[in-house]
């Protein structure tokens, strides 16, 4: 986490964003899909705000049980319509327009597709105005 942290640190400071790390919890997959994964929540995170509001807030935090292993990401970005929840986990599927917010629209996906490949799930909730929070479950 150290690492992507570093290389978004211009972008953290630019924003002023606050970054808080609650039990960051072990995942069991690759050490440089966790960074890709990551590094796409963190950006999304710093993108997806009101760039008249408040400064980007994010939370990692993660469980480690018996049955599963989880890492969350909440964020009090703009947040996703329910209807485009799972929309936004294809690939290429934007929002909004590129002069809004850049982006390929392909970040929730590359996530997802490391959860599944890894034996996970990737779920996402959101509300619009009050930010969205990405969360990896994979079993243990």
């Amino acid at each position: 986490m150290v690492t992507v942290l570093a290389e978004q640190q211009s972008a953290i400071d630019a924003q002023k964003a606050v970054i808080v790390i609650e039990r960051p919890g072990a995942l069991p997959i690759p050490v440089d899909q966790l960074r890709m994964v990551l590094r796409h929540v963190l950006i999304n995170a710093l993108t997806f705000r009101d760039p008249g509001g408040s400064a980007a807030h994010i939370v990692f935090s993660g469980t480690n049980t018996d049955t599963e292993c989880t890492l969350s990401v909440a964020d009090n970005g703009i947040g996703i319509e329910p209807a485009q929840l799972e929309r936004v986990q294809r690939m290429f599927q934007r929002l909004h327009e590129r002069e809004r917010f850049p982006g390929l629209g392909v970040g929730l996906a590359i996530v997802k597709k490391i959860a599944v490949r890894n034996g996970g799930r990737l779920e996402i909730a959101s509300s619009i105005g009050k930010g969205t929070t990405v969360t990896l479950i994979f079993p243990r």
